[in-house]
Order: C-alpha cells, then sequence, then structure tokens
C-alpha cells in the first residue's frame, strides 16, 4: 500500500512520521517527492482556513460531539492553532 500526503506543515510532517515510506505531494512544485526528505515546505501566508463552510461544519462538529459527551481534543487543538494562524495573519 503506498500512503501519499498532500501539502506539509506540522500535519504533513506528522503524516510522515507516522508513514516513513510515504510520497510526499507538493503542489506548488507539482511532482510528489520520491526521496522522502523534503517535508519542511509550508506555505506561511495562506495558513489557516477561514471560509464559510470549514469553520463553521468544524465548530458544529466539535459541539455536537461534545453533546454526546466526547472530548475532541484534536479538533479543539486543531481550532485553537487556525485562530491563532489568522490572527498572525491580520496583526
Amino acid at each position: 500500500m503506498t500512503v501519499k500526503i498532500y501539502g506539509y506543515g506540522w500535519v504533513g510532517k506528522a503524516m510522515k512520521e507516522l508513514f516513513p515510506d510515504a510520497l510526499v505531494h507538493d503542489p506548488a512544485k507539482k511532482y510528489i517527492n520520491t526521496d522522502k526528505t523534503d517535508v519542511s515546505f509550508v506555505y506561511p501566508e495562506k495558513r489557516g482556513f477561514s471560509s464559510k463552510c470549514i469553520p463553521k461544519d468544524v465548530y458544529s462538529w466539535a459541539a455536537w460531539a461534545e453533546s454526546l459527551g466526547y472530548k475532541p481534543q484534536l479538533i479543539k487543538a486543531l481550532l485553537a492553532r487556525n485562530e491563532q494562524w489568522l490572527t498572525d495573519k491580520t496583526s
């Protein structure tokens, strides 16, 4: 089985740790990295999601999960990091 990782950043790096033999797709360079060493490329000016649907849906899902007694710690951390990225862009 081949695992392909799309994008980079801390999620891509974490996936690379889990799947060291993964192929990393770099949309900016338009190729699949087969040497498996270049996983540090990020898009600092485009971090975070601020569309209409994604934040609303993710916050809604987290609230729904909490209403069922689940503690979505990973999603909460993702949302907090996203808020930080968006704040960093505007300051």
